[in-house]
Parts: structure tokens; sequence; C-alpha cells
């Protein structure tokens, strides 16, 4: 038997877990959060690409074809889009230019660890709004115009939800955007799953929305660190100094594949989609007999790439996980 690393610290444990299954090359890591690599179709467009392909010029603010093809295919003006580092270093970047030590940031619960750690480290205070299992994880909107009372820099979701993969619906979105437009806060969505269902992203219905996002999670690509920021340019400009700060250059390997990549996107969209629902349907047939007895709760989410199911009549679940 494996002995599974155990720890409060979920980034620890993710790389503990991680960590184990290196080491045996025979195990499936059924942990993973994200969907497995596109190997045919990344192979394909490595092997399609030239050494002059290799050697052309990268922006330290990323590749020009990135940029352009991320705003194209989620609907916004190229100039609008920021390329970092992944999503988590989008992240980063947005805390460090738009958060002040002592700032008060509005937080969904629960929610992704690294939202919270760079938010702590950043030295916010956080006030968390719930997003019940009773409700499907819906946001509870009353519970966010309470919150906001106080003031608020920034309110921080993710659609699809993390870890839930419920998603956020367009009335709810408005509702959201409504509040902060209100009360003077910003919103910060984390959109990596978003392009499961939808790939128009939210940034573009208001001036005050900021989307974060990367093809790491639905697209199975996160050794590219190819993430993006979306939101309207004096949002942009705000961000740039921490950018150049956290980012400072770029891998010109990494763009230029992923630049290829984002040629045909769609391709990798309907790939991603199709193993979702092929794997939905194997964890649906797994949890049925378990729901049926009563040993978790929740159905498997219509969308997305995770599910997020309840123990049953165990209210500790650090000692179960023990």
């Amino acid at each position: 038997m494996l002995d599974l690393p155990y720890t409060h610290d979920y980034l620890a444990w993710a790389r503990g877990v991680q960590d184990m299954i290196d080491a045996h090359p025979d195990l499936d890591n059924l942990f993973s959060s994200a969907s497995a690599m596109p190997r045919d179709l990344l192979l394909a467009d490595l092997e399609a690409m030239t050494p002059h392909d290799w050697l052309a010029p990268v922006s330290p603010w990323g590749h020009h074809a990135v940029a352009e093809r991320i705003a194209a295919w989620c609907g916004v003006p190229s100039e609008w889009v920021l390329v970092t580092s992944g999503a988590s270093n989008g992240l980063v970047v947005v805390a460090r230019a738009l958060v002040e030590p002592g700032d008060r940031v509005v937080v969904e619960a629960p929610a992704y660890q690294p939202f919270l750690r760079v938010l702590e480290d950043r030295g916010a205070q956080l006030v968390r709004v719930p997003r019940r299992a009773a409700d499907d994880f819906a946001l509870d909107l009353a519970a966010l115009n309470a919150a906001l009372k106080g003031g608020a820099r920034l309110i921080l979701l993710s659609n699809l939800h993390n870890p839930s993969a419920a998603s956020l619906s367009n009335d709810d979105l408005a509702a959201v955007l409504a509040l902060a437009e209100r009360t003077g806060a910003l919103v910060v969505i984390d959109e990596v799953y978003q392009h499961f269902v939808a790939c128009a992203s939210a940034a573009g219905q208001a001036d005050h929305a900021i989307a974060i996002s990367s093809l790491s999670k639905t697209y199975g690509m996160g050794g590219l660190r190819c993430g993006w920021i979306i939101a309207a340019p004096p949002i942009i400009e705000r961000l740039r100094p921490a950018h150049t700060l956290y980012e400072n250059t770029t891998s010109a390997a990494a763009q230029t594949i992923a630049a290829r990549v984002w040629s045909h996107i769609g391709d990798y969209r309907t790939l991603a989609v199709e193993r979702a629902a092929a794997n939905r349907a194997l964890v649906q047939a797994f949890a049925a007999p378990l729901l049926a007895d009563g040993l978790i709760e929740g159905d498997v989410p219509a969308q997305g790439c995770v599910y997020f199911p309840r123990l049953a009549g165990i209210d500790d679940t650090d000692a179960f996980a023990r």
C-alpha cells in the first residue's frame, strides 16, 4: 500500500501526491484537477514546426499571435489581453497591482487554495461568501451583498467553480457585476474551466471585471505555462508594472508552441469536451451505487472535469482522511 501524504496544506499535499505518482508510472492521477495532456494533437503541432518558428523573436509581454488569438477566441479586443505564465501567476500580478495590505477582498468558500494564499501573502483581509453544497454550490448573492456593505477592493470568484464545477449563471454574473459596480469593487473571475461550457469571457461584460485563465485545466497543457488576464485597457495598464516585475520575460519556446496551439484551439477544445463527457459517464457509473447507498452526496456535475462529492454522515473528514 502506498503511503499517501497528509497535510492541511493543499499545495503541499498535491505536490506530494504528484511526486508519489511520478515514482509509480503505473498509477493514474485521479487527484488531478486538469484534463489529460492532448498528446497526439500536441505532437502533430510540434512535428509541423520548423527551426524558423523556434527562432522567431517573442515579446516579453508574450507572443503577439497568442494575445491576438486569445482575444478573438474570448470575444474581446486584443488590447484587453495580457499574457501571463499561467493563471496562478496572473492572480499574483492582479493581487500585487490592485490589492494593498489591509484591503478587504471577498472570496467564495470553498475556494482554490492558491486564491487564499496569494491574497494572504499580500496582506489582504479575506471575507468569505459561501457556496453551499445544499444549494449545489450556487453563489449566495444575499451573503455577497452583506459582505460588500463593509466595502471591498475585489470580489474573487471562479467559473466554473473550483472545486465543485458549478456554473455561475448569466443572471447571477450580472447580479455580481451590479453589486460590485454599486460598491466600487472590481470583480476577478478565474475562468480556467470556463471553456468547457463557453468561450466568451465575463471580463468583456463590464469595465470593472477581470478574467484570469490558462491552457492548463480545460486543455491539459499546464506545462506550456500559457495564461492570460482579460480586462479593460485602463486596468491592463495598472497591471503592467507588476507584470514587468513578476513576469520579467517569457519562454520563447513555450510561447511559440502556444501560438501554434492557438491557431486551431477549437480542435483542442473539442477533444477536451469529448474526453470530459466520456470520463463523466465513467464517474457517474462509479458514483451511482455510492449515492444509492447514501455513502456520498452530490450529483456528478454536467460540465467540467472535476467532481466534489460529500461524505455522508462524516463530519470529521480530517480523521477520515488520516
